[in-house]
């Protein structure tokens, strides 16, 4: 239901609202903790979520700088089995 996947949704972005980079490295941590740095002022914690399709699974991963792709690569993923994929 969307209320469920709201809920799922808010536990996500306060884990990754509390996220700390900690000697290079991204950390779960606690908001408000003073160890590291804020994770949000590093890196871009939105959340990207996709219908799930039945079906065969392509990966496309691009990596993005000043609004250039700086990298591609495409990957033709083995069958899962539910619920994992």
């Amino acid at each position: 239901s969307m209320e469920q996947l709201h809920t799922q949704v808010m536990k996500v972005r306060q884990q990754l609202l509390s996220a700390r980079v900690i000697n290079g490295a991204l950390q779960e941590g606690i908001i408000g903790d003073d160890e590291g740095c804020d994770a949000a002022a590093w890196i871009d914690l939105s959340i990207m979520m996709e219908q799930y399709l039945d079906g065969p699974e392509v990966d496309v991963d691009i990596i993005m700088a000043d609004g250039e792709s700086v990298y591609e690569a495409m990957a033709d993923n083995w069958p899962t089995i539910e619920p994992y994929f």
